[in-house]
């Protein structure tokens, strides 16, 4: 399937690195009274995800309220930037963090309409993974392997990918697991479905 332009982005670099350990040091070390985010962190890895999509993982719906001065303006700017890359969007979703084990993945599937709208789009943290993008299957165990029927993009520390558009509802997407790299966090973001 090809993809018609725009409806995969990858951006490299669009937080600094002083501003990317600033945010993962506010989910994982600083101290605060957030009683959510302790519960985060000391919440065991999963394995199993509501709709099968995620094997080891924790997640965490963080609005931006709840951040940091600092960390909030920096993850205001990510949604600035995502706006300058899509359709006009008439109202964001809270962003929620996805945090994946070492030897966690997100298996190949489309995100629910019922839940969001056109975007979907993701701030990676810690370390690199490769993203696949495939037409959808009616079982996971049809996933093609062959580079014809696959699109792999690298998704990097600091990076913001985008899907919208076919990426978005055509194409199922995943992460794969790299057990020789480290956890990997990112910032998902939204928009809300419009009525």
């Amino acid at each position: 399937m090809k993809l018609s332009p725009g409806a995969v982005k990858i951006l490299p670099d669009v937080i600094s690195q002083e501003e990317h350990d600033s945010i993962v040091d506010e989910l994982l070390f600083n101290h605060t009274e957030d009683f959510s985010l302790k519960r985060f962190r000391r919440r065991k890895y999963e394995r199993d995800h509501w709709d099968a999509a995620i094997v080891g993982f924790k997640e965490i719906e963080r609005p931006l309220s709840q951040w940091s001065s600092g960390n909030r303006i920096v993850l205001e700017r990510v949604r600035g930037i995502i706006s300058q890359n899509s359709d006009p969007i008439q109202s964001w979703l809270e962003p929620h963090v996805i945090d994946l084990a070492k030897d966690g993945e997100i298996l190949p599937h489309v995100d629910s309409i019922k839940f969001s709208g056109g975007l979907v789009c993701g701030l990676s943290l810690i370390s690199s993974r490769v993203m696949c993008l495939q037409p959808p299957q009616e079982s996971p165990e049809n996933y093609a392997k062959g580079p014809d029927d696959m699109i792999q993009v690298q998704v990097d520390p600091r990076s913001l990918y985008i899907l919208s558009k076919e990426s978005r509802f055509d194409m199922a997407h995943s992460i794969a697991k790299c057990p020789e790299n480290s956890r990997r966090m990112s910032i998902i973001f939204r928009d809300a479905l419009s009525s």
